[in-house]
C-alpha cells in the first residue's frame, strides 16, 4: 500500500514540518496540498515488521486509572428513590422539564435541561457533581445546613459544586415572574452505602447521616443503629469495593480488619492481662468488623497476622474463598469533639493547660501502646480528637490503619500490608513530618529503628512543636539542616508544657533514633518527677549540650524482650507516684555487684509507721546499697552520667520495665545495674545513709 511521508512520520510533519531524506525524497509538503498531491513513498513492508503488526504501547502503571464509577439515589417527597449510576467522566443525568431528562419536573419555571450530575476525579476518588444550567439556578446545601435550616447556596450559571451523602438541591431555586406557580422540588442526595436503612422500604441497618470524615482508604459517616441497640456510631466504608478473589488491593481491606481487631482483641479487650481501663479510654473504640476476614484464619489473632503479614505472602496472587466482602466497613464509637489540628490551627486557640492536658495524655497514650508492644506510625494532629475544651480536656486517638506489632522481624519485612512509602512530595505540598527521617527513604529503608516505639516519639515532639507556635514554624525547624540540634524558643515556653528543651531535642533526633527517650520516661517528666527532669537534664548536659550526642545507651531488639506480661496488681499502669524527694546522682545502683545467694532481708514496713512511705523506702534501699558495696567505697568512682533511663521503674511486666540501663562504672569497670520499684515512684538512686558517701549533683 502507498504511504505517504505525512504518515509515516506524522509528528515530524505536524510538529515541524520537517520531513527527513529518505528513499532519495526531500520535500517538504505544502499545507495547501491535498493528500492526493502529497509525495508518496513505495517501501516494502517486510523491512519494517512495526509496520506490519503495530504493538500499542501500555501506559506506566502509575498513569493508569481505573473507571471512575459512583451509585446513589435521588429521593424527593414520599416518592420511590431513583437508583442511579455514573461511570465514568463523560457520563450524564440531567435534571430539568424536558422529556429527554433522567428526571423530570413538570414546571415552567424548571429549564428544559436544569441541572447535570457529572463525575469528576480527584487522584483516585470519584467526586459526584452538579453544574447549573439554568437562568432560575439550582439550590444546593448539605445535610447540617439543612437541619440548621441555613439558606440555601445559589449555584449560577455553568457553577459546579461537589455533592456528598445526603445533600440537597433545590429545583429551581427561584420562580419565574407572573407564573404563579409556587413548585420547588428539593431532591436529596443518597450515596449506595453497605447495609443502608431505606425509609422507603423499610430495610437495612444502618441509617447513614453526614460524612465526618475521610482519607485516601477510607471514609468516616455518622449512622444510627436502625435495627440495634448501638444507637449512633460511626461507620467507616473502604474505598476498595467489589474487588476480585485475587488483587493487590486487598491488602487495604485487611488493613481495615487488623485495625479493628487491635482494639477489640488488645487495646479495648478486658481479658487480656495488660488491659488498663484509663489507658484504653485514651483509643477509640471498635465496635463490629465486616470486612470479611474472619472467615479466612483461626480465631488468633495473631495467627491471622503472621499468615497475611508474612513476607512471602503474595496478595495479587491469593484467591480468597470465600470472598471478601463485596463493600468492606466497620463500626467505631462516636466522638463528639474535634481534631487536634484544627484545634491548633482554629479560633478560640489553645491555652496553656489545654496544652498540659493534651501533652500528658499523648504521654499516656504511648505508654499504653508500650504496654502491648505495638506502634501507631500515624501519630499525629489529624488522628486525635480533642474532647471538650478547658483544664477537663481529653482525647482520643484514631485510626489505627497503621498500627502494627513490635517484634524485631517487622523491621524490614516486604510484605505490602505492613510496609508504608513514606516519601514527602514538597511540590504537592505532602510532608510527612511525623514520619521519623530513618524510614522516608522509601525502597531499601526499614519500617521502622530500634527500640520501636522510637517512631512514635519522634512523632510526638513533632506534634509539641506544633503546639508550642504551629505547623508552619515546626515544619521549618525540622528541614534544618544537620538536624535539629537547638530550638529558637525561650525556655520557659517548653517547660510551660511540663517538658525541657533537653529532652524534646532528644525525642526529634535525627541521626541516632536510639537515643530517643522511651514513652514512660517522658511521662516522668511530664507527671512532673524531679528525678525524671534531673536526669535528662544532666544526659543532656554531661554530652556537651545541643551540639554533642548524649551518651549512648544499651537498648535491645524489640525481638530480645520478654513477653509482655500482666499489670501489676498494685497500681494502675499510668498512674505516676507522687514526685520523690531529691536523690543525688552520684549513688550507684550496686544490683550486679551483690554477692552471690539470696539478698538481704528487707525490714518489714510497720502496721503504723510514724514516717512517710516514701521516707523509709529510702532507708531501705541506703541499707541495701551499703551491703552491696565494700566498706568505704563510694559508689561510681569513674563517674556516673544519670540518665533518663536509670530513674525508669522496673516491675518486671512491660510497662515499666526499663529497657536501658545507666553507665555508672566502678574501680573494677563492671556496669552497675539500677535499683528500682515503680510502686513507689522512686527509682536510680538512693538515699545519702547517714553521712557515709558524699552528696553529689
Amino acid at each position: 500500500k502507498p504511504l505517504g511521508i505525512s504518515e509515516l512520520f506524522p509528528f515530524c510533519y505536524r510538529r515541524s514540518g520537517v520531513c527527513p531524506s529518505w528513499g532519495g525524497v526531500n520535500r517538504v509538503p505544502s499545507a495547501a496540498m491535498s493528500l492526493e498531491q502529497r509525495p508518496q513513498l513505495q517501501l516494502p513492508l517486510q523491512q519494517f515488521p512495526l509496520l506490519q503488526a503495530p504493538v500499542p504501547r501500555q501506559q506506566p502503571q502509575a498513569q493508569q486509572h481505573t473507571v471512575l464509577e459512583v451509585s446513589f439515589s435521588l429521593a424527593w417527597g414520599s416518592r420511590q428513590p431513583v437508583d442511579l449510576t455514573l461511570r465514568g467522566t463523560k457520563s450524564r443525568i440531567t435534571i430539568g422539564r424536558s422529556e429527554d431528562c433522567d428526571l423530570q419536573i413538570a414546571s415552567s419555571s424548571v429549564s428544559h435541561t436544569h441541572c447535570e450530575l457529572f463525575l469528576r476525579r480527584k487522584n483516585r476518588d470519584a467526586l459526584l457533581c452538579v453544574r447549573d444550567l439554568s437562568k432560575n439556578h439550582t439550590g444546593v446545601r448539605p445535610l447540617r445546613a439543612a437541619l440548621g435550616e441555613r439558606p440555601w447556596h445559589q449555584l449560577a450559571l455553568n457553577e459546579v459544586e461537589v455533592l456528598q451523602h445526603r445533600s440537597q438541591l433545590l429545583v429551581p431555586l427561584r420562580q419565574r415572574k407572573g407564573s404563579g406557580e409556587e413548585k420547588q422540588v428539593p431532591i436529596t442526595v443518597l450515596f449506595t452505602l453497605p447495609d443502608a436503612y431505606c425509609s422507603y422500604r423499610k430495610e437495612g441497618r444502618w441509617l447513614y447521616l453526614e460524612k465526618l470524615g475521610e482519607g485516601g482508604l477510607a471514609t468516616v459517616y455518622r449512622a444510627r443503629d436502625m435495627n440495634g441497640s448501638l444507637g449512633e456510631v460511626a461507620v467507616k466504608v473502604s474505598k476498595f469495593s467489589k474487588l476480585p478473589e485475587a488483587s493487590q488491593q486487598n491488602r487495604h481491606v485487611y488493613a481495615m480488619h487488623r485495625e479493628a481487631r487491635w482494639s477489640m482483641e488488645r487495646l479495648h479487650n478486658a481479658a487480656d492481662g495488660r488491659h488498663c481501663p484509663e489507658g484504653a479510654a485514651l483509643f477509640v473504640r471498635y465496635l463490629e468488623d465486616h470486612t470479611g476476614f474472619a472467615s479466612h484464619g483461626s480465631d488468633d489473632f495473631d495467627e491471622v497476622r503472621w499468615h497475611f503479614e508474612d513476607p512471602a505472602f503474595a496478595w495479587g496472587a491469593h484467591k480468597f474463598t470465600p470472598p471478601l466482602a463485596q463493600h468492606p466497613y466497620i463500626v467505631m464509637e462516636l466522638l463528639h469533639g474535634k481534631l487536634l489540628q484544627a484545634a491548633i490551627e482554629g479560633n478560640p486557640p489553645l491555652d496553656q493547660a489545654e496544652k498540659k492536658a493534651i501533652v500528658r495524655g499523648c504521654c499516656e497514650a504511648l505508654v499504653y501502646m508500650e504496654r502491648f508492644g505495638v506502634m501507631h506510625r500515624d501519630f499525629r494532629g489529624c488522628n486525635i480528637f480533642l474532647m471538650d475544651r478547658g483544664p477537663n480536656c481529653h482525647l482520643k486517638v484514631i485510626d489505627l490503619g497503621f498500627m502494627i506489632s513490635a517484634e524485631s522481624r517487622q523491621a524490614t519485612n516486604p510484605n505490602p500490608a505492613v510496609r508504608c512509602a513514606w516519601q514527602g512530595d514538597p511540590s504537592r505540598k505532602i510532608r510527612f513530618d511525623w514520619a521519623p527521617p530513618e524510614v522516608r527513604g522509601g525502597k531499601g529503608f526499614p519500617n521502622y529503628a530500634h527500640p520501636a516505639c522510637c517512631f512514635d516519639v519522634f512523632s510526638l515532639g513533632v506534634l509539641v512543636l506544633k503546639l508550642l507556635r504551629g505547623r508552619t514554624w515546626a515544619q521549618e525547624a525540622l528541614r534544618t539542616e544537620g538536624g535539629l540540634k537547638q530550638l529558637d524558643c525561650p525556655d520557659e515556653e517548653v517547660e510551660s508544657l511540663r517538658l525541657t528543651k533537653s529532652l524534646l531535642l532528644r525525642m526529634l533526633d535525627q541521626d541516632n533514633p536510639a537515643q530517643r527517650p522511651l514513652p514512660r520516661h517522658i511521662m516522668r517528666v511530664v507527671a512532673g518527677d524531679p528525678l525524671a527532669a534531673a536526669a535528662a537534664a544532666a544526659a543532656f548536659a554531661a554530652s556537651g549540650g545541643a551540639g554533642a550526642r548524649a551518651p549512648v545507651v544499651e537498648v535491645p531488639s524489640c525481638g530480645s524482650q520478654p513477653k509482655w506480661g500482666p499489670p501489676p496488681p498494685a497500681k494502675a499502669p499510668l498512674e505516676v507516684a507522687e514526685p520523690a524527694p531529691e536523690l543525688p546522682t552520684a549513688c550507684a545502683e550496686a544490683r550486679s555487684k551483690c554477692p552471690p545467694g539470696p539478698p538481704p532481708p528487707r525490714e518489714a514496713a510497720p502496721e503504723n509507721p510514724t514516717v512517710p512511705p516514701a521516707a523509709w523506702l529510702l532507708g531501705q534501699r541506703a541499707t541495701m546499697v551499703a551491703q552491696a558495696l565494700p566498706a568505704g567505697q563510694p559508689p561510681g568512682d569513674g563517674g556516673k552520667v544519670l540518665t533518663a533511663a536509670a530513674v525508669s521503674g522496673d516491675d518486671g511486666q512491660g510497662c515499666g520495665r526499663s529497657r536501658s540501663r545507666s553507665r555508672s562504672r566502678g574501680p573494677d569497670g563492671l556496669c552497675a545495674a539500677p535499683v528500682s520499684d515503680h510502686r513507689s515512684g522512686i527509682s536510680g538512686a538512693s538515699e545519702v545513709a547517714q553521712g557515709r558517701w558524699p552528696r553529689k549533683k
